[in-house]
């Protein structure tokens, strides 16, 4: 038997995001890798791919959601990761 957790890895400048997100998934038995900055996650990928990455729409740049999974889709080896693109707008 697999006991192995799923990897998640969270993309998203508002740390808040993060911690609740990652309440949630770990609580639902995955295993979650958080990060602020896009470029991190990206660099962490060769060293332990994750099965999804959810990743905010805007952060630095306003599309940085779309250069993550088009980053993704451009690397043979992780073209086969889903990503979940989330935003949300706060008033």
């Amino acid at each position: 038997m697999d006991t192995k957790k799923k990897q998640v890895f969270l993309i998203d400048d508002d740390v808040v995001f993060l911690e609740v997100n990652t309440c949630i998934l770990e609580n639902h038995g995955y295993q979650v890798v958080g990060f602020t900055d896009p470029q991190q996650a990206h660099d962490r990928l060769a060293q332990n791919p994750p099965e999804l990455v959810v990743t905010d729409l805007m952060m630095g740049a306003c599309d940085a959601g779309f250069s993550v999974a088009k980053c993704l889709r451009e690397i043979p080896l992780f073209a086969y990761i889903p990503v979940i693109i989330v935003a949300a707008v706060r008033s």
